[in-house]
């Protein structure tokens, strides 16, 4: 499956301070220096980079996201709760209990991150593309989604309910302790070793 990626041209370097101050945030690669709190909101960060930078104390307050890159980056608690999210790609960052929901996240990667915790509740996912990445006890709770794509993900304990999965192929990944409702489970994609976890969860014994 092809995910759109970023469309990025020119950047300028800013601190995100300055960007505040001079409410810019198009075509930036973030810069940030400052250990106190800074909050931005109600923008749209559109064809931006942040990378390799402490957004630790930078909160995010109704902020919108188009072609961005996060890339080693700690974004970890983190509230996105109803957002949108378009053609963003999350390359090994610390996304540890972010909270996504009843967001909308549309031509998204997710490669080597760590998104643990994370709530993905009520979210609409379209296009979306997981690749060697940690969502161990994650929530995917009423999310509608069109077309996703995952590979070597570890879903240890993660929660899938009123969720259609259909033709979602787990066959690569850990599934060991996933919870699935009827819904979530039907014809999801696995292999022979995982069939153990799902005959369980329905109550059928192996003799």
């Amino acid at each position: 499956m092809k995910i759109q990626s970023p469309k990025i041209k020119y950047l300028e370097d800013k601190l995100i301070k300055d960007a505040i101050k001079d409410n810019e945030f198009n075509c930036i690669n973030f810069q940030n220096d400052s250990d106190e709190k800074i909050v931005i909101r109600d923008v749209t960060i559109d064809s931006c980079v942040f990378e390799n930078i402490n957004l630790k104390n930078v909160v995010f307050e109704n902020v919108d996201f188009v072609d961005v890159v996060f890339k080693n980056v700690d974004l970890s608690f983190k509230n996105f709760n109803k957002r949108y999210f378009a053609r963003v790609k999350f390359d090994n960052c610390n996304l540890l209990a972010c909270n996504f929901s009843n967001s909308s996240l549309k031509e998204i990667e997710i490669i080597e991150c760590n998104c643990n915790y994370v709530n993905l509740g009520d979210c609409k996912l379209n296009n979306i593309s997981f690749l060697k990445s940690s969502f161990n006890e994650s929530s995917f709770l009423g999310c509608q989604i069109k077309n996703m794509f995952i590979n070597k993900i570890d879903f240890y304990k993660a929660e899938f309910y009123e969720t259609s999965l259909v033709d979602v192929d787990f066959s690569t990944c850990n599934i060991e302790g996933c919870k699935f409702d009827y819904k979530s489970i039907k014809g999801i994609i696995i292999d022979l070793e995982q069939s153990h976890y799902l005959i369980g969860m329905l109550g059928v014994k192996i003799k």
